[in-house]
């Protein structure tokens, strides 16, 4: 489900300049969902909004990047 990909979410939520702690509950939140079967990280992940205030399509979507 690319929860593989959190870690480095939350590096660029916390590099961008977000509260640690704020930034963990955003990526937990969707990770969850994730495990609770409600979807794909990724896509849950482009879709919140405490995200998406914070980095922008591209800098989300680096972060899912396999080669990275």
């Amino acid at each position: 489900g690319g929860l593989i990909f959190s870690q480095r979410l939350l590096i660029a939520l916390v590099n961008y300049g977000c509260n640690r702690k704020m930034a963990y509950e955003a990526v937990q939140r969707n990770a969850m969902k994730t495990g609770q079967g409600d979807g794909n990280f990724q896509d849950l992940v482009e879709k919140d909004p405490f995200i998406n205030q914070k980095l922008s399509k591209s800098e989300i979507k680096a972060c899912f990047r396999p080669e990275a």
